[in-house]
């Protein structure tokens, strides 16, 4: 292990509340200068994905995101609705990015249109 490296080891200690809320904490342990702790919630969620046989059952997906430098714990409970609601939308949206991407059809895979005389049809007449 580097020098470097064993001077930023932390520790995690993991908050929980009632509502199942968890927020990880992680505290630096060895360091020449003190880091703020690292605040980070963590959400369950349900995904359905579709595969070539229509769709797959749900999936748990464990979904972990950073609150802002300088937020304590308590804080991040206070904040967490909020935070893990943009967060959420926003892993949403990534993979909704993805799914679009996928579906692009290359046009080497359309299929020849063709005219009256039985011919293929080319591009611009």
């Amino acid at each position: 292990m580097s020098e470097k490296a064993s001077h930023a080891i932390r520790k995690v200690e993991k908050y929980v509340d009632p509502e199942g809320r968890e927020v990880l904490e992680f505290v630096q342990v060895f360091g020449r200068s003190p880091d703020p702790n690292l605040v980070k919630g963590a959400v369950m969620l349900q995904v359905s994905m579709s595969g070539p046989g229509g769709m797959r059952p749900p999936k748990g997906i464990r979904l972990e995101f950073a609150f802002p430098d300088g937020t304590g714990v308590k804080k991040a409970f206070e904040t967490f609705d909020e935070v893990a609601k943009k967060e959420v939308e926003r892993f949403k949206k990534d993979m909704d990015d993805k799914m679009k991407a996928g579906r692009v059809v290359p046009a080497t895979s359309m299929p020849k249109i063709i005219g009256a005389d039985g011919k293929p049809l080319g591009v611009g007449g």
